[in-house]
C-alpha cells in the first residue's frame, strides 16, 4: 500500500502548498477580474470551486448566496474566507462532494477540516457553482469526469478557462496548466454536460456560463 504523501491528492496537494508559498502566486484571483459577468440571480446556495483567496467567494456571500468554498488547500484564504464552509479537495477525487478527507457518505451533512475546527457543509448540491481558471489545472483524462460531477452537483455553473500555457509553474518546477485547449474545444465538452446559455472568448481566457443537463 503506497504511502499517504505517494497518493495522486497528495502529490498534487503539495505542488500547490508550494505555489501558494510565493507571494506572485497568492496575489492571483482570476475570479475578481471576471466577477461582474457573474448572471446568478441570489439568493442561492453556490459553491467556489477552486477558490484560491476565497474573496469572490466572500463578496457572494454578502450579496446574498449561502457559499461554500472548495480548493486543494487552505493556504491562500483570506481571513474572512475562514470563516465560510471549505471543502479541501481536488475536483478529480473519488467525489469531492461525498470522499473528501473527513467526508461521511452516508451522511447529510459534509464535514469538513478547517484550520480551528470542523466546518458542516450541509449541501450535496447546490444552485450555483463559479469555477474561474481552475479546468485548466485539471489533467486532460480527468477533464469530462470534472465536467460532469460538477453537472451532478450545480444548476448553473460559471465557468472562466485559461487558454495559454502557465510559465508560473516553471519558477516551481511543475507544470500547472495540465489542459491547453482552444475555445471551441472547451465549448464543445461544456455542450456534453447541459445548455451553455453564454460564451465568450476574452484574448487569453474562455467565459461560459451553462445550464446542467441534471438539473
Amino acid at each position: 500500500m503506497p504511502a499517504k504523501s505517494d497518493t495522486p491528492f497528495f502529490k498534487e496537494q503539495a505542488k500547490y502548498r508550494q505555489a501558494w508559498a510565493r507571494t506572485e502566486y497568492a496575489n492571483i484571483s482570476p475570479a475578481e477580474r471576471y466577477k461582474s459577468l457573474i448572471s446568478f440571480e441570489p439568493p442561492g446556495t453556490l459553491i467556489d470551486l477552486g477558490c484560491g483567496t476565497g474573496r469572490v467567494g466572500c463578496a457572494l456571500q454578502n450579496e446574498g448566496y449561502d457559499v461554500t468554498l472548495l480548493d486543494i488547500v487552505d493556504l491562500g484564504l483570506c481571513p474572512m474566507a475562514k470563516k465560510l464552509p471549505f471543502i479541501e479537495s481536488t475536483l478529480w477525487a473519488p467525489d469531492w462532494a461525498r470522499d473528501f478527507p473527513g467526508g461521511d457518505p452516508k451522511a447529510d451533512s459534509l464535514v469538513s477540516a478547517r484550520p480551528g475546527g470542523m466546518v458542516m457543509v450541509d449541501k450535496k448540491r447546490w444552485d450555483y457553482s463559479i469555477c474561474c481558471d481552475v479546468m485548466e489545472h485539471i489533467p486532460s483524462e480527468y477533464v469530462m469526469l470534472v465536467l460532469d460531477r460538477i453537472a451532478r452537483h450545480c444548476d448553473e455553473m460559471f465557468f472562466t478557462i485559461c487558454n495559454r500555457a502557465d510559465h508560473f509553474g516553471e519558477t516551481i518546477g511543475h507544470t500547472l496548466h495540465m489542459t491547453v485547449q482552444t475555445f471551441e474545444w472547451w465549448l464543445a465538452r461544456l455542450k456534453d454536460i447541459g445548455e451553455v446559455v453564454d460564451a465568450r472568448h476574452l484574448i487569453d481566457d474562455s467565459i461560459y456560463t451553462v445550464k446542467s443537463r441534471y438539473a
